[in-house]
């Protein structure tokens, strides 16, 4: 009886540790992502809104490729020279605002997006 307690304890320990696994990759699958206020970018959704819809986003990487496909597509393909992209995530609407950057001292803008994880695209432009 001593043993099957141990055996069915040992097997709870460890499908706990497997859950616990899951849930923090999960929980850290916008670790690439900074985090922001979408409540702060309330004006660019004002003056730059879009119809636009993009594919479903669950992760940072997933915001990129997204972004620059609608960067690409209304700014052209010159946008990929601002790279690195920056990632940032409002958890609490859901919301993914992606930056392009540039090189220090370099003069121009880089395009911003903000997108829902559904895809719908909020706004969209470019900074001069």
């Amino acid at each position: 009886m001593d043993k099957k307690i141990l055996l069915a304890a040992i097997v709870t320990i460890f499908i706990g540790e497997i859950l616990l696994g899951l849930f923090l990759l999960n929980k850290n699958s916008n670790k690439d992502a900074g985090e922001f206020k979408l409540s702060d970018y309330q004006s660019f959704i004002n003056n730059f809104p879009s119809e636009k819809m993009v594919d479903a986003i669950g992760s940072a990487a997933e915001a990129k490729k997204q972004a620059e496909k609608l960067w690409v597509e209304i700014y052209g393909e010159s946008v990929k020279d601002n790279k690195p992209y920056i990632v940032f995530y409002d958890s609490a609407n859901k919301v993914w605002l992606v930056k392009g950057s540039i090189p220090k001292n370099t003069i121009g803008g880089v395009p911003n997006i903000l997108i829902q994880a559904d895809g719908k695209v909020l706004a969209v432009w470019h900074d001069r």
